[in-house]
């Protein structure tokens, strides 16, 4: 073989090798990214949304000075009350999972402050067969419904009162449920898509800060110099 062949394949074997070392960078890189990703990402396999859509404050307003002989009150069963919300909750399955297959589970929705919670109307279920019971309870502060199997984007719309609440304009829920594989249910003013770019915002500073590092030492290395 001539020395021009062998310098031909010589550097043909230098560049299949560097565009192989190139492609391992980036499978690594890409491998790295996506657990870093993965990592950060709130939405598991198993996941529950408890999102809070829609707030109404019920109080009586202050009444000018010539309507000071009204006499205008609150009242709830009865029973006088200085104020309370209205929500409108949307429950459904975040996941990728359905929740449920091993059998019947319950979930309890629950005010912080001891608040009166209290349902409005008929739950809406989509499917509209989904199996859900209300279950009776003596906490005046919660609302337990037991449920059957809830797949990918099965929702459940509730109606609620909370009577009384500490913070009038957003009343603190909490969700409480024990389904194996399923972290705490996630209580929300949010949207999904938020929820997850939100997520996004600390593995993308990390790559971003980690990419800038990289740039200088290689900067250091091949156009300074090393130290």
């Amino acid at each position: 073989m001539s020395a021009g062949a062998q310098d031909n394949s010589r550097n043909l074997r230098n560049r299949i090798e560097g565009y192989a070392r190139w492609i391992t960078a980036l499978a690594g890189a890409a491998v790295v990214i996506w657990s870093i990703f993965k990592f950060f990402i709130p939405v598991g396999d198993v996941d529950l949304t408890i999102w809070i859509q829609q707030e109404i404050p019920i109080v009586i307003p202050e009444l000018p000075a010539a309507a000071s002989q009204l006499s205008l009150s609150l009242t709830y069963d009865e029973e006088p009350i200085s104020s309370a919300t209205i929500l409108d909750v949307n429950i459904f399955n975040s996941g990728s999972k359905p929740i449920g297959d091993q059998g019947p589970w319950q979930l309890a929705l629950k005010t912080q402050d001891g608040a009166r919670l209290v349902l409005l109307g008929q739950p809406e279920t989509n499917p509209a067969n989904l199996d859900l019971q209300l279950v009776d309870g003596s906490q005046s502060d919660a609302l337990t419904l037991q449920l059957g199997l809830l797949n990918r984007d099965d929702s459940i719309k509730l109606r609620l009162l909370v009577i009384e609440p500490a913070n009038i304009e957003q009343p603190a829920i909490v969700a409480e449920t024990r389904v194996p594989n399923l972290r705490a249910p996630f209580v929300t003013r949010r949207t999904e898509v938020d929820r997850l770019l939100d997520a996004f915002v600390t593995p993308l500073l990390l790559i971003t800060l980690a990419g800038w590092v990289i740039a200088v030492v290689w900067y250091q290395r091949k156009i300074v110099g090393p130290y």
